[in-house]
């Protein structure tokens, strides 16, 4: 196994994981349409309020989908990995073009891994975000895991002076919740953030506020 070769193809599967996130969060989970992904979507956008808390709902509960759109269900994240292994077996065919074979068996390791990655960290840090301490079970879903909290939240990824020149950092979790407390924040033309789990192509589109 060459490991510069998957170096590139993970970096490369990142980004088109990035911008699919993206595509999916702007116009299909906001699309105009009643859809199943827009229908959930929108409703957990109306009922969340300025402090992220949920308004108190019987569109809320157990019976339907888990606070509709809350989670990351078993559904979501086998469309995730379908999509995903259409885009890395793509990838993988360009990447051969260039001579660099990862085969075809880390092709499906590596789409696993990210779409398990995904759901479990957006089912660890959306309902923190959102004041809910409910977990999923894995009936439901994948759960949520402290490993993320405990792992990004150890990076600190900037320092900077605030008004009263006193040097301040902000670990990698925080800014992960920061990033879509402001996308529920801002509304209409003026929304953004729509990268949730893999950040990237937000600054791409110019939507990273």
């Amino acid at each position: 196994m060459n490991i510069f070769y998957q170096i590139i193809f993970i970096i490369c599967l990142y980004v088109m994981f990035s911008f699919t996130e993206y595509i999916v969060h702007r116009y299909f989970m906001h699309a105009k349409e009643k859809t199943i992904l827009s229908d959930n979507h929108l409703t957990h956008h109306k009922h969340t309020l300025d402090d992220m808390k949920l308004k108190k709902s019987e569109q809320y509960n157990s019976k339907t989908n888990k606070y509709l759109g809350l989670y990351f269900v078993w559904s979501y994240t086998f469309l995730v990995f379908c999509i995903g292994l259409i885009e890395g077996f793509i990838l993988y065919g360009f990447l051969r073009f260039f001579r660099i074979d990862v085969g075809i068996l880390s092709v499906f390791i590596w789409v696993l891994l990210f779409c398990i990655y995904q759901s479990s960290f957006w089912n660890t840090i959306h309902p923190d975000i959102h004041n809910i301490h409910e977990s999923i079970s894995w009936c439901e879903g994948i759960p949520g895991s402290s490993i993320w909290v405990f792992l990004f939240s150890s990076i600190s990824i900037f320092s900077k002076k605030d008004i009263q020149e006193k040097n301040r950092t902000m670990n990698l979790y925080d800014w992960f919740k920061k990033n879509h407390i402001m996308h529920h924040l801002r509304k209409g033309n003026l929304k953004g953030n729509y990268n949730v789990t893999l950040p990237g192509a937000d600054w791409i589109f110019g939507t990273m506020y």
